[in-house]
């Protein structure tokens, strides 16, 4: 998701799970009342020589994975847009992954060998590396973003009213079970008193299962206002499926921070289009 979304509690999961981004994405959330544009300037780009071993064997990868993006919400009588980028600083696979990865590597060249070619086998065999190409062991990943916003719906009333930065992390504690514990920091501040937003601290923490089309997660944050010195929580149940290659649905229910209207619901799409060619 767009950091931009994150920023302005606009999207589905405020517990990111740190992902390779591909080269566009859009992201669209609650019948168009909130849009993103995600871009990854590396991959517009052929790199022949950026094979499938020296991903796996990356484990700083922030050229491959800096990620810029544009984000805007609209309601009656308030819109906002965000820019935000982020970037995985730290991408870790065990080496009973790796072992995992090579087999399926030369099931893949075994294939390629035998005549005629199965092409069906090989797909489901591409599909297999893919997916335990995206399957960390451990990985870290900053993100940030800058939100600006008007009253009323004016253009005189642009003004810079929000920014913040933030830690994500993924930890798969065992190789064989499709689980995922992900955490966040996130400190955010407001620049101006365009709205009621303060100076916020959120921590929080999920859980997730994942397989090639679905992941669902639970999550909680905690929200700390340092200038009323209160405490706010939020929890949600995230879901995306994989309807194809390039689109992603996802919905998210639960309850937000504030206590009132605090009811959660969130649904999106998300348009990914990659432009990554490793050799194997």
């Amino acid at each position: 998701t767009a950091p931009g979304f994150v920023l302005l509690d606009k999207a589905p999961a405020l517990v990111e799970k740190p992902s390779d981004p591909k080269a566009f994405g859009v992201d669209i959330l609650n019948l168009f009342e909130g849009g993103a544009i995600q871009t990854t300037p590396y991959w517009f780009f052929n790199h022949p020589n950026y094979t499938f071993d020296k991903h796996i064997n990356n484990q700083f990868p922030i050229l491959q994975t800096f990620n810029l993006s544009v984000a805007t919400t609209n309601a009656d009588t308030f819109s906002s847009l965000a820019a935000g980028g982020r970037v995985t600083v730290v991408r870790l696979f065990s080496e009973r992954r790796k072992g995992q990865i090579d087999s399926i590597k030369k099931d893949i060249i075994n294939l390629l060998v035998d005549m005629p070619i199965d092409e069906k086998a090989i797909a489901k065999k591409k599909a297999e590396l893919e997916y335990l190409k995206s399957r960390t062991s451990f990985s870290a990943e900053i993100a940030g973003a800058i939100a600006i916003s008007a009253n009323n719906n004016t253009f005189d009333n642009l003004d810079v009213n929000k920014s913040g930065m933030w830690l994500n992390l993924r930890w798969t504690p065992n190789y064989k079970l499709p689980i995922d514990v992900c955490g966040v920091a996130r400190y955010t501040w407001a620049n101006t008193s365009i709205n009621t937003d303060s100076t916020f601290f959120d921590y929080g923490i999920s859980a997730s299962y994942s397989s090639k089309e679905l992941d669902i997660s639970l999550e909680y944050v905690s929200r700390n206002d340092y200038s009323t010195n209160q405490s706010y929580t939020r929890f949600a149940l995230v879901s995306n499926y994989m309807v194809s290659k390039n689109i992603v649905v996802v919905a998210s229910i639960g309850k937000d921070f504030s206590q009132v209207e605090n009811i959660l619901g969130v649904f999106g799409v998300k348009l990914a289009f990659s432009n990554e060619k490793m050799q194997l």
